[in-house]
């Protein structure tokens, strides 16, 4: 076949397929070659994106900090969405004198009375909870816990202590 023309091991019959082939490669090199460009801008667009984000981060900081100041303080209040109302501290005059009582044997100030005080005021809470409304460690809360439990006075229920009933 003396009439074939042979590039790169395929075999074309005559110049017509040459030519086509040369149009079909043109052809997928600007198709490539836009492919790339449309790459380049959308990767300049991320980067820009990711520039913006870093900036809308910095400005947003300190509300979102503050609103977590603001979620703790609600939280140690014990208000939840799906338990709204606050436990009353106003009780009944001889169950206040009761507890009044079992402050003063535990000892006035100490961590056992301020987490009675706690849990009067905010009904049951988490031992974070708990941390913030007593101002108190980790430690104190778990001790304070403890020694009200041997006393038969807390509940727990789910990580979270209430008083009992007197």
């Amino acid at each position: 076949m003396p009439d074939e023309l042979v590039t790169l091991g395929h075999v074309f019959e005559d110049e017509d397929d040459v030519m086509d082939y040369a149009a079909e490669n043109r052809r997928l090199r600007l198709a490539l070659a836009a492919a790339q460009e449309a790459q380049a801008r959308t990767e300049r667009d991320l980067r820009s994106a990711q520039a913006s984000i870093v900036v809308l981060r910095k400005q947003l900081t300190p509300l979102y900090r503050a609103l977590q100041a603001v979620f703790g303080e609600i939280d140690a209040a014990g208000v939840t969405p799906d338990q709204p109302e606050v436990v009353a501290s106003s009780q009944a005059p001889r169950v206040s004198a009761l507890w009044e009582e079992w402050k003063v044997k535990l000892g006035v100030g100490s961590s056992a009375s301020r987490m009675i005080d706690a849990l009067l005021v905010h009904g049951e809470l988490s031992v974070a909870q708990l941390i913030v409304a007593m101002k108190a460690a980790k430690q104190t809360v778990y001790d304070a816990a403890s020694r009200l439990n041997r006393v038969g006075l807390i509940n727990k229920n789910g990580g979270k202590y209430s008083l009992k009933k007197l």
